[in-house]
Formats: structure tokens, sequence, C-alpha cells
């Protein structure tokens, strides 16, 4: 699992506002286990969207395989250029099959 939002070094350089962990949520001992008790917790939409936007992207495409998905798309030319076009126009940077 790679961990994508909400880092230490976040928290200071955007100035998020913290929050006390409740002791209701059954979460919280866990928590406080790890990151010790009076540690505090921040909500996920206090990172600038643009930020959070680009890490999502960031990892996304780092786990698709990209000479292998080309290679899939480009042998679908014979069978469905129709295809083929639509989704490499849909790729960033793609151009459309001819």
């Amino acid at each position: 699992m790679t961990r994508l939002a909400i880092h230490q070094a976040d928290i200071e350089r955007y100035n998020l506002p913290p929050q006390r962990i409740k002791a209701a949520d059954s979460r919280a001992a866990g928590f406080q286990r790890r990151f010790g008790l009076n540690a505090s917790t921040v909500e996920l939409d206090a990172l600038p969207a643009a930020e959070l936007r680009r890490r999502v992207e960031m990892a996304i495409k780092e786990m698709i395989d990209i000479p292998a998905k080309d290679r899939t798309m480009l042998s679908l030319v014979d069978e469905r250029p129709g295809e083929l076009a639509h989704a490499a126009s849909a790729r960033p940077g793609g151009s459309k099959a001819s």
C-alpha cells in the first residue's frame, strides 16, 4: 500500500489545521499507539485539491505498464481500429491511429 495523502511534512508545508482524535472512534487506540497519545489528525480535504489530484494521478501512472498497454492497444488495430483511435486520443500525449 502506498500512502498518498497527508504526511507530517504536508501539515507543516500547507499549515493544515489539526483535529484531536475522537475517543469514540474505533481506530483511536491503534492510531495513538502508532503516533502517540497527543497526535492530531488532519482532514484529507484540508490538502489543496490540486496537490491531492497530482499525487493520485502520479500513483496511478506509476502502476500502469505503459509499454504493455501500448502493445495491447496496437494489437487491436486490425480488430477494432475505432476503439484504438479513441483510446489513443484519450491518453495524455496520445495520437489517433491512422
